[in-house]
C-alpha cells in the first residue's frame, strides 16, 4: 500500500481509543452484485430498533479492510447506539471500478432491505468513510437518490477523494510533501482502481463531477488543513451547499491525510469523532441537521 500502509501501523502503534464494550459483533456474508459481500456487524446494547450507519474502510481502493476500523466502528456503535455495518467491499487492481461502489451501494441496500434482521430502523441510515471510503460514501449517496435507493439522513465523509479526472488542485500543489499522502500515491491508487480514463468522469468515481447535487443528504465533511485531498473535501461541501444541502464542514490545523489516524487518541482525532457522533444523533434523533456554516 505504498506509504499509506506504513502510516496506518505507525498510528495504531500509538494507541486508538480502544472500545471493547460492543453487545454484539458479527462476521458474515451478504449478497453482492457478483459475490457475497463480506461484512462485520456491530450492534449496541439495548432494545432497538436502532438507527444504522454503513461504513466503508479507506486504503486506496486497493488496500485496507474492516479489522483496521474495528475501533472506530466500536466507537460509533457505543456512543451512538447505532448498528455499523463495515464493509469489506472487492478491492483494486483484481477489481476495478465500479466493483467497490457498487459492493458498497448493494450493502447499503441490504441494510434498508433487512431491519428485522439488524434490529434497525429502515429510516434511519447513514454512510460514511475516510480517504477512498469518502469517496464511496458521496457515491452511495448520490447513487441511493439516483436509483431510487435509501433515502439517507447523513453522509459523513472524512478526508474525501471527489475529482479524480483531475488531480490538480492547490492542495495537491502545496501540500504534495506533507506527512500522510503524495499526489503520485491518489494518482497509483487512482489507476489501480480505475485504469479507464473516461471512469474518471463518472460521478460514483467522482463525485465532484455530478450534473445535480440536489436532494442529496446532510453531509460532515472532514479535511486536513495539509492533505493533499483537502480541496477535494472543501470543493465538494461547497458543491453540496450551494445546492442546498446541509453541510456542515470541520477543518483539522496541522492535520494531512489521516485515514484510520482520525479514530486515534489524539486531540485532533478526537475532535473529528465527536463532531461525527453529534451529527450522527442529530441526523438520527432529531431529525434535523442544523446547517451552521
Amino acid at each position: 500500500m505504498h506509504m499509506l500502509g506504513s502510516i496506518v501501523s505507525a498510528e495504531f502503534a500509538k494507541g486508538p481509543a480502544r472500545e471493547r464494550s460492543v453487545a454484539r459483533i458479527e462476521t458474515t456474508e451478504i449478497p453482492g452484485p457478483e459475490a457475497p459481500i463480506p461484512v462485520r456487524i456491530y450492534t449496541p446494547a439495548g432494545v432497538g430498533p436502532f438507527p444504522s450507519l454503513v461504513y466503508f474502510h479507506g486504503g486506496g481502493w486497493s488496500g485496507g479492510s474492516p479489522a483496521m476500523y474495528d475501533d472506530v466502528c466500536r466507537f460509533l456503535c457505543n456512543r451512538v447506539s447505532c448498528v455499523v455495518v463495515s464493509v469489506d467491499y472487492r478491492l483494486a487492481p483484481k477489481h476495478t471500478f465500479p466493483a467497490a461502489f457498487e459492493d458498497a451501494y448493494a450493502a447499503t441496500l441490504w441494510v434498508r432491505n433487512n431491519p428485522g434482521r439488524l434490529n434497525s430502523d429502515p429510516e434511519r441510515i447513514a454512510v460514511a468513510g475516510d480517504s477512498a471510503g469518502g469517496n464511496l460514501a458521496a457515491a452511495v449517496a448520490l447513487a441511493s437518490r439516483d436509483r431510487g435507493g435509501p433515502k439517507l439522513v447523513l453522509q459523513v465523509l472524512a478526508f474525501p477523494s471527489t475529482d479524480l479526472a483531475s488531480l490538480d488542485t492547490e492542495s495537491y500543489r502545496q501540500n504534495n510533501t506533507a506527512a500522510g499522502l503524495t499526489r503520485q500515491e491518489v494518482m497509483s491508487f487512482r489507476d489501480q482502481y480505475m485504469p479507464v480514463p473516461e471512469d474518471r468522469l463518472n460521478p460514483y468515481a467522482s463525485p465532484l463531477r455530478a450534473s445535480n447535487h440536489q436532494g442529496l443528504p446532510p453531509a460532515l465533511v472532514i479535511v486536513g488543513e495539509i492533505d493533499v485531498l483537502l480541496d477535494d473535501g472543501l470543493q465538494y461541501g461547497a458543491k453540496l451547499a450551494a445546492s442546498g444541502v446541509p453541510v456542515r464542514t470541520v477543518r483539522l490545523a496541522g492535520q494531512g491525510h489521516a485515514v484510520v489516524v482520525w479514530a486515534t487518541a489524539s486531540q485532533k482525532a478526537r475532535t473529528a469523532l465527536d463532531a461525527t457522533v453529534q451529527a450522527l444523533n442529530e441526523a438520527y434523533y432529531v431529525k434535523i441537521f442544523q446547517k451552521d456554516n
